[in-house]
């Protein structure tokens, strides 16, 4: 599932990257990558904030679509 549908504060596994391979690229430097451990922090709006290597970044949903889980 995206993790914009997942349930917020529970740690979880990136499970694939979907999208091309700019916008996988782009996740990629954002420290986004398979195997990866990545908590829900918030839903605001259209965005999501996620905390992943002990950062929190705020993604738009259009990008968190394409972080599966």
């Amino acid at each position: 599932m995206p993790i914009y549908l997942a349930e917020p504060h529970k740690d979880l596994v990136i499970q694939r990257i979907t999208g091309t391979d700019k916008v996988k690229k782009h996740l990629e430097n954002l420290g986004f990558i398979t195997g990866e451990t990545i908590t829900l922090v918030n839903k605001v709006d259209d965005n999501v904030i996620v905390k992943i290597k002990g950062v929190s970044l705020g993604i738009s949903r259009e990008l968190a679509k394409r972080i599966l889980v």
